[in-house]
């Protein structure tokens, strides 16, 4: 990712901190990330942990990064898209950690061939050991999907699938660790009686 100049995530909750945590300890510099964040709390808590540029204007940030990340919640996302869609070019990479919204939804949101990854990380991702899925666009390339492999392989581990297969893998990867999580912590309780 040495040729990648700016990353940016619009959204900087769990997930868009988890990833900047990843790419800064493999060696991306804090000042290559920019995020883009409502929250003046989230703000104050990413600049102070990490020394990212942040933001409240998601155009300035989809017009400074070359990858934009959508890190929001899906029930926004036509807000968030409508808004940035005029700052979009073909130069751009969207990733999608959007949970069951297609790359087909976002991809109709924007002018030209919108390049689209769609990645399905798990909360694993907060202490670098996630499993995520990965599926291209229709106008993304093999360099793209390559590049947002490497980008999640900072967070843990990576597979490629193809898109009818993205909301199987939400349920299983993205689900899954959460109800270990509830039968361990049930064992422990019953331990505990």
């Amino acid at each position: 990712m040495t040729n990648v100049q700016k990353i940016g995530f619009i959204g900087g909750g769990n997930m868009a901190e988890a990833l900047i945590k990843g790419l800064l300890a493999g060696g991306f510099a804090a000042e290559r990330i920019m995020a883009s964040e409502p929250s003046e709390y989230r703000r104050e808590h990413l600049r102070e942990e990490y020394a990212v540029e942040l933001t409240t204007d998601n155009i300035e940030l989809m017009q400074k990064c070359e990858i934009v990340v959508l890190a929001i919640k899906p029930q926004i996302v036509a807000e968030v898209l409508e808004e940035v869609a005029g700052s979009y070019d073909d130069k751009k990479l969207l990733v999608s950690i959007l949970a069951g919204v297609s790359s087909a939804t976002i991809e109709k949101y924007f002018q030209g061939a919108p390049r689209v990854v769609r990645v399905m990380p798990n909360t694993p991702a907060l202490v670098s050991e996630a499993a995520s899925a990965i599926c291209r666009g229709h106008h993304s390339s093999k360099d793209d999907l390559n590049l947002v492999k490497q980008l999640f392989e900072s967070v843990g581990k990576v597979q490629i699938i193809d898109e009818r297969q993205m909301d199987a893998a939400t349920g299983l990867s993205g689900s899954g660790p959460a109800y270990i999580y509830t039968v361990i912590e049930a064992l422990a309780d019953g331990g505990v009686r």
